[in-house]
């Protein structure tokens, strides 16, 4: 599931659109045809994906695992 903060609200802002044709596009991860306005199923990604980490969830990571050079 998708955090609806920052989930597409239509297929075409999704990163699994891709653009064919003049009305349309395809679902490459549903493998099926799609419009651009429709609005998104649970499985829609932002075109630019939310991987972002707090700087709490840094913290955390650095002092678990050090980098060691």
């Amino acid at each position: 599931m998708t955090d609806n903060r920052y989930s597409a609200s239509r297929c075409r802002y999704c990163q699994h659109y891709q653009i064919e044709g003049r009305r349309g596009g395809s679902c490459h991860k549903l493998g099926v045809p799609v419009r651009g306005d429709w609005k998104t199923c649970s499985l829609a990604l932002p075109i630019f994906g939310t991987h972002w980490r707090t700087v709490e969830e840094l913290e955390k990571l650095w002092l678990k695992e050090p980098v060691q050079l």
